[in-house]
């Protein structure tokens, strides 16, 4: 299922128009926010060649495609899908916290043991969403939500330092899945979704280096679009070398 809102064209912004491009970026970035704050699954966002924004969303059935996967797997994900759309009723509470991350972790774990592909590259991509222009061939960037990410939200339980939550060093690397290609990608930076609030988008890059220069484009297409402005690097920078070095080890 595929929502989607007008935005107005970057390209030739004046003085004039620009209040109007910040009062239309607040617009819909509240949207984006409402988008995550459902619990359906976000796959991805569409920026359009004639100026629009598309929210790729799915069902859990859907995105799971519950008929090819094994008898034994289908409780499992039913306890998961329980345990997420708990923890969406429940405000984000760190009492329903434990348990859908506890539950995530506890099928992963048997997915890998049990060596089944399909689903734990599913897994792997839960929660993290595409961002590709029309013409993407692959995706550039990916990203996610601190309070979607049961990764995430487990590293916030375990007492990941607030200061290193902000060093995209420390960021572990993620999947994303786009036209049925499975990705690696690096962490940017983050971005906060509401001024002094606690949730946050994680903005990641592809690590393919062939790659990385459009992730940047298109990252600096996009500042004050979806993002804040300076979201990235200037597309003339060359990568941080601490993001090459993790990606070689």
């Amino acid at each position: 299922m595929i929502s989607s809102l007008k935005t107005v064209p970057r390209e030739g912004a004046t003085l004039k128009n620009s209040c109007s491009i910040s009062a239309n970026r607040s617009y819909w970035r509240s949207k984006l926010i409402d988008q995550l704050q459902r619990p359906s699954i976000l796959n991805g966002i569409v920026a359009t060649d004639n100026g629009k924004i598309e929210f790729d969303n799915c069902d859990w059935s859907s995105y799971w495609q519950d008929e090819m996967l094994a008898d034994w797997i289908r409780p499992k994900l039913e306890g998961l899908r329980s345990a997420w759309e708990a923890y969406f009723k429940s405000g984000y509470s760190d009492i329903f916290a434990k348990n859908y991350v506890s539950t995530y972790f506890t099928l992963l774990d048997q997915s890998l043991i049990q060596n089944e592909t399909e689903l734990t590259k599913k897994l792997a991509a839960f929660e993290n969403f595409y961002f590709v222009n029309q013409a993407s061939a692959f995706a550039p960037v990916a990203v996610t939500a601190n309070f979607r990410n049961p990764l995430f939200i487990l590293l916030s339980q375990n007492g990941f330092r607030k200061g290193h939550r902000k060093d995209s060093r420390l960021m572990p690397m993620l999947k994303c899945s786009y036209k049925n290609f499975l990705a690696s990608y690096y962490c940017l930076t983050r971005d906060t979704l509401v001024r002094n609030g606690n949730r946050f988008l994680l903005i990641y890059l592809n690590s393919n280096l062939a790659n990385r220069s459009e992730g940047f484009d298109f990252l600096h297409s996009m500042e004050g679009i979806l993002f804040a402005r300076c979201v990235s690097p200037p597309v003339s920078e060359t990568p941080f070398k601490h993001q090459a070095a993790l990606l070689v080890k």
